[in-house]
C-alpha cells in the first residue's frame, strides 16, 4: 500500500475542480467525464487516479492525467490492429 502524505492529499480534487483546470477540452461536460471514469473504474482505481476517501469519488490529478494518455494509447493500439 502507497504511503500517504500531505502532498498525496493536495493531488486530490473533485470531478469539477479536475475538469475545469484546463482539461475542459478533453472532457466538455461533467456527464464526458463521469462516462469516462465508469468505462475505465477498473483501470483508474489501479493506477491511483481515483479514489473515495470519506465516501466521495476524487481524482488525484496526476495519476488520471496519466491514466487518460495510457488509456488513449492503448485504444489506440486495438483500432489500428
Amino acid at each position: 500500500m502507497q504511503m500517504i502524505t500531505q502532498n498525496n492529499l493536495i493531488a486530490l480534487s473533485n470531478l469539477n475542480d479536475y475538469r475545469r483546470a484546463g482539461r475542459e477540452h478533453i472532457f466538455p461536460s461533467e456527464a464526458s467525464l463521469l462516462w469516462f471514469i465508469r468505462k475505465n473504474k477498473i483501470v483508474l482505481a489501479k493506477a491511483g487516479a481515483i479514489l473515495k476517501p470519506a465516501g466521495r469519488l476524487m481524482i488525484n490529478q496526476d495519476k488520471f492525467d496519466n491514466a487518460v494518455l495510457n488509456i488513449g494509447i492503448l485504444d489506440n493500439h486495438l483500432v489500428e490492429n
